[in-house]
């Protein structure tokens, strides 16, 4: 298996699992502060996609060059997450 392809592999399983974990947390929030929260944050859908590709590029840039333990880049990972249940969340309005 080419070095690429576990490398990709490696960052789905920590997109995966960072995912989750945000997910469970924003889940686990009262209802009223959620949604609270979400008005109170709100960008437009192009903002978002345009945060979403620039922690995407620097999670990527960071789990390359310091590992995808590191936490910085589980930071990043984080941060994306929280971006895309974001525009997932808007985007249905």
């Amino acid at each position: 298996m080419p070095l690429i392809d576990i490398v990709a592999w490696i960052i789905s399983i920590v997109l995966f699992i960072s995912f989750i974990f945000s997910l469970v947390a924003l889940l686990s929030k009262p209802r009223l502060l959620r949604e609270t929260e979400i008005l109170s944050t709100q960008l437009n859908l192009e903002d978002l996609s345009i945060q979403i590709n620039d922690i995407r590029e620097l999670m990527i840039a960071s789990g390359l060059k310091k590992g995808f333990t590191d936490i910085e880049t589980l930071k990043y990972s984080e941060e994306l997450d929280k971006l895309i249940l974001q525009f997932q969340l808007q985007s249905r309005l």
